[in-house]
């Protein structure tokens, strides 16, 4: 690579480079699946590239293709999320078609079709998830069997506190991943990645499960679960990277214990944890004195910060300066 020539997302796990459209085309099938793929033209060549880095029940990919692509699946294995980073695609999904860019990404159901017209200038961000990921995860969320299929919206827009936050959160944890490749290899670190991406995008995202998430559908906890996981998140946050993961401790869903923290203490779950974790992860840095950035990055680990890019943030709004500042400056 040309040292002037930025780093593109996940480049360390970098698995296709090639301007055959044949390669091209049985690299990306396995990735993902079976297709049919075009490329307009009487001499079709592609400029493709891909980085892909397999977790456990999800996989993140950096995809382009270099060049005007058609690319159909009859159905769909698995649920695909696709963020554009340059350039746009036409997306027809679930009998709707529209015009995807980095102001517009895409989800595509497991059990679905989908056919998509890349421009040439398409680079994205594609996650591939399990099914059985979203079903558990959901399953945890609302404590209860899902019992039908989970049906997504296909647009996913970029505005919305919800969604931009959910849209940092995912790129926060690409940009974690070209960093480290630990992040990629524990089992540990894996599990709660996985399951605090989709948990947030269950969420953001409209779905056919969303009425089970709101609010307003959900009976308050009682005050003493509510002053039971605020007991939790107080003396060991640490034990929970999820907000889900609390309620679960409780055997409550997510939306009654949020609606009784609404009610009980005008405050979310989230923001309790959130608070707990700023405190408890600075008392261990001043406590530890880690020497460097990779040790600051695996205690932080240690304290079940999943995202490091945007536990970073937080931490230098919350206090005027980064982990790694707090352990030279104390």
């Amino acid at each position: 690579m040309n040292r002037y020539e930025p780093e593109l997302p996940l480049q360390r796990y970098e698995v296709l480079r090639s301007q055959d459209v044949d390669q091209t085309h049985a690299h990306i099938s396995k990735v993902f699946c079976d297709h049919r793929f075009r490329v307009p033209g009487r001499s079709p060549r592609v400029n493709a590239r891909q980085h892909a880095v397999r977790l456990r029940d999800t996989v993140h990919t950096y995809t382009a293709y270099g060049a005007e692509a058609i690319v159909d699946v009859t159905e769909l294995t698995f649920y695909v999320v696709k963020i554009p980073l340059r350039g746009s695609l036409v997306v027809d999904s679930q009998s709707r078609r529209f015009l995807a860019s980095p102001r517009l990404g895409s989800v595509a159901d497991c059990g679905n079709s989908v056919s998509m017209w890349l421009g040439a200038g398409c680079e994205q961000l594609i996650w591939r998830i399990e099914p059985t990921l979203v079903i558990r995860q959901l399953a945890h969320m609302i404590n209860a069997e899902v019992e039908h299929r989970v049906l997504f919206d296909p647009n996913l827009p970029v505005t919305g506190m919800r969604r931009r936050d959910w849209m940092a959160l995912f790129k926060s944890l690409v940009t974690d991943l070209s960093r480290d490749p630990s992040l990629a290899t524990d089992p540990l670190l894996i599990d709660p990645v996985e399951r605090l991406l989709v948990q947030e995008l269950l969420l953001a995202q409209p779905h056919s499960y969303t009425m089970f998430l709101l609010d307003e559908f959900a009976s308050p906890a009682p005050s003493r679960v509510v002053d039971a996981a605020t007991e939790l998140m107080h003396h060991q946050p640490q034990r929970y990277p999820t907000v889900t993961d609390v309620a679960r401790e409780l055997g409550v869903g997510l939306p009654a214990l949020d609606k009784g923290f609404h009610r009980h203490l005008d405050t979310t779950v989230a923001a309790v944890l959130e608070a707990k974790r700023l405190r408890h992860v600075r008392k261990v840095l001043l406590a530890a004195c880690p020497s460097d950035s990779v040790a600051v990055t695996r205690l932080l680990r240690k304290q079940s910060v999943v995202a490091i890019s945007t536990f970073t943030n937080r931490y230098l709004r919350q206090y005027g300066e980064t982990p790694l500042q707090t352990t030279y400056r104390h």
